[in-house]
């Protein structure tokens, strides 16, 4: 909700540099929610909720999902063990976490608006 309202605002306010004469609709934060609400509607309020949705299920669904089965290769290929039962090897799990968090900044990319 409040995206929305930040959005628009900002919009507003480009908007009015560049023409000097506009008037403005929306004057605060707590107006513009109001405003936003009785003409639109909480649907008005949560536009860009789905992909703001999707972006987090990408960013961090895949660095928690991704995680464990990374470490565990990265533990194959380094000890020849699986990760399973071993001591922790900071610098697998730093890469493990590493790898991830690029993946899924990757693939969460697209749905950052």
């Amino acid at each position: 909700m409040a995206a929305v309202v930040k959005t628009r605002l900002q919009l507003q306010g480009e908007l009015a540099r560049a023409t000097p004469n506009m008037t403005k609709t929306y004057h605060n934060v707590a107006q513009a929610f109001w405003v936003i609400g009785k003409n639109e509607g909480l649907r008005g309020l949560q536009k860009g909720l789905g992909p703001g949705y999707m972006y987090q299920i990408m960013l961090n669904g895949t660095r928690l999902g991704f995680y464990e089965p990374v470490k565990g290769v990265l533990y194959k290929a380094f000890t020849g063990e699986p990760s399973t039962g071993q001591k922790a090897i900071i610098p697998l799990n730093v890469a493990a976490g590493g790898i991830c968090g690029m993946a899924g900044a990757a693939l969460g990319s697209p749905f950052f608006l």
